[in-house]
């Protein structure tokens, strides 16, 4: 049982598989007999492609490298950049993502946009496309357009007259005169155009110049120009692409100096606000220092005494100034810590710059000073482009955050150190002090005096040298970035010609077989054996060829003929189809599922050809509703036939008549048209005519009407041997199919087999049911011309 099963199962997938392939197969002979149509979408496509490629602007890669310096990223992740670098982890991808972005500002492009002035563009007009002019080859040179927001979006044609003179073409009939370096007015606007220094706009005979949105043309570079990473380093590329390859190469190499001024300025602004600060206590120190100096003199004056110390006292004086300055000196630094910390805890919100506390202090918290400075820096720059509530922005303010917390912290500690420090320096002055007492009046007071003094002029001469160091550092602080490979045109972007020729071929290909797909999927009707055999098992008896003859009957004694050779073969087959019927007469009806199928004429010309093999055969004009098997043979529309004889108007003997075509070939007319065709043919009297040309004949054809309109058919099932379907070429829907599946499945009528007429030569998926393959055989075939077989076929 299992075995069985198994064959039954693969006997399925077999059947599947060999449905596929025919269908692929006829698709596939479908494309070769359509080969004109991919012949003309491939011309027609390599013409458009052609088109396009002379019309299209071509667009150009150009790539440069430039190395961000790590001082860089000095920040607080900068202990941890050798191991970022080596894992190429997300701290290291956020610094590469903060300087690009950076980079990419609409604020940093719109400066390029207004160094290199592109948002003034030139152009020359061609047949097929326009040409954008770019430095040396631009011509002339618009130096003012005012207001310049008045002429955003409009564009301006020029005409060269002289070297002199040009005309701006207002309208077609209407230009008006300028002269080159001479401002004119344009559109409630003023322009000014300057002729280039090696300029020759007489090369050409028209010009466009288009005025841009120079904040769109920022942003659309901005969304152009690309920045990645080179391999584990801190290496970045820069790309752009661009129908202009001078021109992105100005961008890039524009916006990289422009990147590394601003970022010179930024760490500047650091020094600036260092040297306020210094020069606030310079000021401080100069009204004291002059102030001291002016009591001494006053002092030595009042008391009169010598110019000098004594020298013991002298002595003490330098030791104790020593000590004072030091005292002085931690005052200072706990002051400015205090100040710092002050400014911190005050308006946290506020992200300012800390001075340089390592120029004014050699504290170690210098470093946090620094570093913070550095992410303020960034965050003025990503606020560029960016609002508060950008997560990079919240981000960068978050670890601002989190260092003036450690700097907070760091200098509460500090302050801390140095108060003790000053006590212990404190507590070492009280020997001196307790020294002076010995010290005469008039010098004890000299001395504190001279000591404010001598504190004062060393700590005047500590900030100078402060001060100068800071401008040093402001003088010789360097760009975060170092060019590595110079911008260079790199290659064609687009269009790429023999890339863009393979793609047009595809398409070319593509098109017509996909509408034939389309088409093929989507079709109804029947084409082939193929067609019915997917719808019904019903038996197909064979193929009739389209008649190039506009007569009825195209099947004659002597035709040889591919349509009389095939009626002859479907003679053949209806004998098969019938078998032995012991002595018997047999009798053939003919009818269709629908109207208008051919199956009168595939009757009439079935009958010609069992007449000229030398059967007595007669065809019955059984259908009673839209006969037309009268006016096929006689030319004239029947008026006594098988409705005379079914009503009792016809004896048997009246009801037979020959024909002119064969002394073998008579048939029966349908008579004038009843008003109950069906239960005429339900009367003995259809019985009794059968029984007596079976007597009197070798073969009884019928033709009656379609069964899949009315059931005319089927009340004679009892008295016909077999019955054939005829259906048409391109005409026969398959939904039609179902009817004559029906009745096969049902065995509604006895011997049920398909004729499929109509069929055009080559038409049948490559099949050509044995008349395609003998092309140029039969005798009509030989005296056809090529061109009318070639119109035919396209029909």
């Amino acid at each position: 049982m299992s075995t069985n099963q198994n064959n039954i199962d693969d006997l399925q997938v077999k059947s599947v598989l060999s449905s596929l392939n025919f269908q692929w197969r006829a698709l596939f002979y479908r494309f070769l007999r359509n080969w004109y149509w991919f012949l003309l979408s491939l011309i027609t496509i390599f013409l458009l492609t052609w088109l396009f490629l002379r019309s299209a602007s071509p667009t150009y890669m150009v790539r440069g490298t430039f190395l961000l310096r790590e001082e860089q990223y000095n920040s607080s992740f900068s202990q941890e950049v050798g191991v970022v670098i080596e894992t190429q982890g997300a701290k290291m991808q956020q610094l590469f993502l903060d300087q690009t972005q950076i980079m990419k500002s609409l604020n940093l492009m719109r400066q390029v946009v207004d160094s290199l002035n592109i948002d003034t563009e030139y152009y020359i007009n061609g047949r097929l496309k326009k040409t954008e002019l770019y430095g040396g080859e631009v011509p002339f040179i618009v130096e003012n357009a005012n207001p310049r927001t008045l002429f955003n979006g409009k564009r301006l044609q020029l005409v060269p007259i002289d070297n002199q003179r040009f005309g701006v073409v207002r309208k077609e009939s209407d230009t008006l005169n300028c002269r080159y370096g001479v401002p004119f007015k344009y559109k409630k606007g003023e322009l000014l155009i300057q002729r280039a220094e090696n300029g020759n706009p007489e090369k050409f005979n028209s010009y466009e110049v288009q005025f841009r949105d120079p904040i769109k043309v920022a942003r659309q570079y901005s969304k152009k120009i690309n920045f990645n990473p080179v391999a584990k380093s801190f290496v970045i590329a820069a790309s752009l692409v661009d129908e202009t390859p001078d021109k992105a190469i100005d961008i890039i190499n524009t916006l990289l100096h422009l990147y590394n001024v601003s970022v010179v300025d930024d760490k500047n602004k650091v020094g600036q606000n260092t040297l306020a600060f210094i020069q606030e206590r310079l000021n401080e120190m100069e009204d004291e220092l002059f102030a001291v100096e002016k009591r001494v003199e006053n002092y030595k004056k009042q008391e009169d005494i010598p110019l000098e110390l004594a020298t013991r006292t002298q002595l003490l004086l330098t030791d104790l100034s020593q000590i004072e300055e030091l005292i002085v000196q931690l005052r200072v630094e706990i002051q400015l810590l205090e100040n710092f910390q002050n400014t911190l805890q005050q308006d946290i919100q506020e992200f300012q710059y800390l001075p340089v506390s390592s120029e004014v202090s050699s504290s170690a918290i210098a470093d946090l000073f620094s570093n913070y400075n550095v992410l303020v820096l960034d965050r003025e720059r990503l606020l560029q482009d960016a609002k508060r509530d950008n997560p990079v922005v919240q981000r960068k303010e978050q670890e601002i955050t989190d260092m003036r917390s450690n700097i907070l912290t760091g200098l509460a500690v500090l302050i801390g150190e140095k108060k003790e420090l000053l006590g212990q320096q404190e507590a070492r002055l009280i020997p001196f002090q307790q020294r002076m007492v010995e010290v005469p009046r008039n010098e004890r007071e000299l001395f504190d005096i001279e000591r404010q003094k001598l504190v004062k002029d060393e700590l005047y001469r500590f900030l100078l040298q402060k001060k100068e160091e800071t401008r040093l550092n402001m003088a010789t602080q360097v760009s975060d970035t170092k060019m590595v490979d110079e911008p260079m045109l790199q290659s064609l972007v687009f269009p790429k010609t023999i890339q863009v020729f393979i793609l047009a071929f595809f398409f070319a290909m593509l098109l017509p077989a996909g509408i034939l797909f389309v088409r093929e999927s989507t079709d109804n009707n029947v084409y082939s054996e193929g067609d019915i055999a997917q719808v019904t098992k019903t038996p197909f008896l064979g193929a009739i060829a389209q008649s190039r003859s506009k007569k009825s009957i195209v099947v004659r004694r002597s035709s040889r003929s591919a349509i009389a050779e095939m009626f002859r073969l479907l003679r053949t087959n209806l004998q098969f189809l019938l078998g032995d019927t012991a002595g018997r007469t047999p009798v053939v009806m003919i009818t269709s599922a629908t109207s208008g199928e051919g199956k009168t004429f595939t009757g009439l010309n079935l009958a010609m050809s069992l007449a000229i093999s030398g059967k007595k055969t007669v065809i019955i004009g059984a259908d009673l509703r839209k006969p037309k098997m009268s006016l096929y043979l006689t030319g004239t529309k029947s008026t006594e036939g098988l409705s005379n004889y079914l009503a009792g108007q016809m004896s048997l003997e009246e009801l037979v008549r020959p024909t002119e075509l064969d002394e073998n070939f008579f048939y029966i007319g349908s008579g004038p048209l009843p008003p109950n065709p069906a239960e005429l043919l339900m009367q003995d009297k259809m019985k009794e005519l059968l029984e007596y040309l079976r007597q009197s004949y070798d073969f009884v054809l019928i033709d009656i009407s379609p069964v899949g309109l009315v059931a005319d058919a089927l009340l004679l099932k009892d008295h016909v041997d077999a019955c054939t379907f005829v259906t048409r070429f391109k005409v026969t829907k398959k939904g039609a199919l179902n009817i004559i599946d029906d009745i096969y499945r049902g065995q509604k009528l006895p011997n049920p087999a398909i004729i499929l007429n109509g069929v055009k030569q080559g038409k049948a998926y490559g099949y050509g049911y044995g008349y395609g393959y003998g092309y140029g055989y039969y005798e009509e075939d030989k005296s056809e011309k090529w061109w009318n077989r070639l119109l035919r076929r396209n029909n």
